[in-house]
């Protein structure tokens, strides 16, 4: 447990894209724990198709923002979570949708990582414009394995500005 919960609706409304980190290293049960959120996620079948790829290495954080269309940005956080759809299993079950809901799969996994890391005190930024061959190739990915999110973690280094949303009418 990490102490003072937040509820919900607080997470939601208080978590804002970071682009900015602080360099502070996450202690290993913080980590742990913000990615074991993910494991809790709904699925497609229930065949938790993700993986995730904890990325810490300065040089390979490098590589992943030039392969992230040069976000440089992202190589301040200390932490880089690559999240891999399993994209062969869910086909084998559900046919040519099996790639769609594997990728929705994925999302609801990072969605739950993204509001425990809030709870916990740090920033995070969703980045899924990504060179998915240029990331297998530099984390030694699986063939049946597709890259299909990369979240940077990490304390923030300032509050980011309130973005209007758009209500639901």
């Amino acid at each position: 447990v990490l102490g003072v919960r937040m509820n919900v609706d607080t997470a939601i409304r208080g978590r804002r894209s970071c682009h900015s980190y602080r360099s502070k290293d996450i202690p290993l049960d913080v980590l742990g724990e913000v990615l074991e959120a993910g494991t809790f996620a709904p699925s497609a079948g229930n065949l938790q198709n993700w993986h995730f790829i904890v990325v810490k290495d300065e040089h390979k954080r490098e590589q992943l923002a030039r392969l992230s269309h040069d976000q440089h940005w992202m190589i301040e956080a200390p932490v880089h979570v690559v999240i891999c759809n399993d994209r062969d299993e869910m086909v084998k079950w559900f046919g040519e949708q099996g790639a769609l809901y594997g990728s929705q799969n994925c999302a609801v996994a990072a969605g739950l990582i993204m509001m425990q890391a809030e709870e916990a005190g740090l920033g995070t930024c969703w980045v899924g414009g990504l060179d998915e061959d240029g990331v297998r190739t530099l984390l030694e990915i699986p063939e049946h394995l597709v890259p299909e999110i990369i979240l940077t973690i990490g304390y923030p280094d300032r509050l980011e500005k309130d973005s209007e949303r758009r209500l639901v009418h």
